[in-house]
């Protein structure tokens, strides 16, 4: 009978080891994987809320140029794109938080987030904004109801008619001026915007008050949208 060799027998023994070790690294390694997973689906999460900020702020934009250029709100994101031939909106963006275009629009005297901050999270407004305003006051009270045609220069576009504007006041629920829009998401967030700190609580509005070239009461400014009406 032949025995095995001392060498054989050493090389099955570093072999069971070796398989030992093997077994230990992965069960570090499974381990590690279960404690970093929360924290790359979180920051994977946050890169989302961010992305979602960065596309709201788009929409602001476009609100912005739109009102600059007719000197009230628009009633459809469709105006955004096309109004009268022109563009304010670059694209329809998705909401990352769900991957499609499902935001819900925000309309005039239903915001219910500050519609601007300042540093250090002051809230430096908190009512509602209000088209064609002169310091807060309403643009009726301060100029009178202008004709359809001055203050509604795209409703023969089919777009927002001059009553529909002159009622953006006290708009019914789910119509009127448009004057930001939210991400249709309810859910906890985990950075806050605006102190809110749900997704359907996000409003990515646009207020004139804080544009300066919106004309202010007391500025001698005559307001574009009333034509030879300056404020008394």
């Amino acid at each position: 009978m032949h025995s095995s060799s001392p060498v054989s027998c050493v090389r099955k023994g570093e072999q069971g080891y070796v398989l030992a070790t093997v077994m230990v690294l992965l069960a570090v390694f499974m381990i590690m994987m279960s404690v970093a997973l929360p924290k790359i689906r979180e920051d994977i999460r946050r890169d989302h809320e961010v992305e979602t900020m960065r596309r709201g702020h788009q929409y602001v934009r476009a609100l912005l140029l739109f009102y600059r250029r007719f000197h009230h709100y628009p009633t459809s994101i469709d105006q955004l794109e096309d109004a009268n031939g022109l563009r304010f909106l670059r694209k329809r963006y998705d909401d990352p938080l769900t991957s499609s275009n499902d935001w819900s629009p925000v309309y005039l005297g239903q915001n219910r987030a500050p519609l601007t901050m300042g540093f250090f999270g002051t809230v430096l407004n908190a009512g509602t904004a209000v088209p064609g305003s002169f310091a807060g006051q309403p643009r009726d009270s301060v100029l009178g109801a202008p004709p359809p045609s001055a203050f509604d220069p795209i409703s023969s576009a089919g777009s927002a008619s001059g009553d529909n504007s002159r009622q953006s006041q006290s708009p019914s629920f789910g119509t009127g001026p448009i004057i930001g829009i939210r991400p249709s998401k309810t859910m906890d967030s985990i950075l806050v915007y605006k102190t809110k700190s749900n997704y359907a609580e996000w409003e990515f509005v646009y207020d004139p008050a804080t544009d300066p070239t919106v004309p202010k009461w007391g500025d001698g400014a005559i307001y574009i949208g009333a034509p030879g009406v300056t404020p008394q």
